[in-house]
Parts: structure tokens; sequence; C-alpha cells
């Protein structure tokens, strides 16, 4: 997976008077010297996220799924602490880039990642784990990522 989008380069900000040069701090779409890091969760049933931001070109990002382990069902692929705790966390990888271990992967189109499931549903784990609505366990999914910010105080 590529990513790519628009960004402001420090020679982009540079306005030039005759001979006098300033440079505007401010970019609507975010300058690619200054990637700032966004953590968002998610606990909602669908697998379709929006993003806050834009992710930053070249900055793939990091997707995690909490598991419920109640109820694990699958003895040796949980450590002790995480069946002691009672969740586990595992990443789940951008579309084509996943180790064969695993199956779940993502897509991302703008600012919407999309969780793929082969076959319509989670083919390794199911993500309801850790947080608990007060309907009951839901999917939670946690994403790091970075985007350029709109700010710039050099």
């Amino acid at each position: 997976m590529v990513i790519t989008g628009k960004a402001t380069t420090p020679e982009d900000a540079t306005v030039v008077d005759g001979n006098q040069s300033e440079k505007n701090n401010i970019s609507d779409a975010g300058f690619s010297s200054r990637p700032t890091l966004q953590r968002q969760f998610f606990t909602k049933d669908d697998t379709s996220l929006e993003l806050k931001e834009s992710p930053a070109g070249g900055y793939a990002p990091r997707v995690y799924g909490y598991i419920n382990l109640s109820d694990p069902g699958v003895v040796g692929i949980f450590s002790e602490q995480e069946l002691e705790v009672g969740y586990a966390r595992r990443r789940i990888y951008p579309s084509g880039q996943n180790p064969s271990w695993t199956r779940d992967e993502y897509s991302l189109d703008g600012k919407v990642l999309t969780i793929l499931f082969p076959q319509g549903g989670p083919t390794f784990f199911n993500y309801t784990g850790w947080y608990n609505a007060a309907t009951g366990c839901t999917r939670y999914f946690q994403v790091l990522y970075k985007y350029n910010s709109r700010y710039d105080p050099n």
C-alpha cells in the first residue's frame, strides 16, 4: 500500500517579494516537515473507520484489534498474562503486506480505513475485547498514524 497526499514543503511556504522572503506558517494541506502522531480509538460495530486527519504520505497507520479472552476457545496463541487480564491486542496489517500467520487486513482510502475480513467475518480473531460498553462487548480498534500538522512554528 502506498500512501500519498497533498502537503506543503518548506520551499512552498516561502513567499519572496523583492529582496525579502517570508515564510507562511499555516497550511491547509499540512507541512511535510511536521508529521504529528495521532491516536484514535473506535468502539463501534462498523469496520469502516473514519480518521480525523488524512495520514501523511509514506506513513502507514498501525491498526490494532482487541480480543476478548473471557472464553478464549483457542489455547497456545495467547500468553498467560493476556489470559489473566482477559484481553489481547493484535496488529492488523495493510492489505498485501501482512505476515503469513495473520489473515485480517485493512485498506485505506483518503481518511477512511476499512478492516478487511475474508468471507465476511474475522477469520483469525473476534475483535470484541477490552472495552465493554453498557450493552456488553463491542468491536474495539486502535489506530496510530501520522498526519501533516497545519501549523509550523519555525
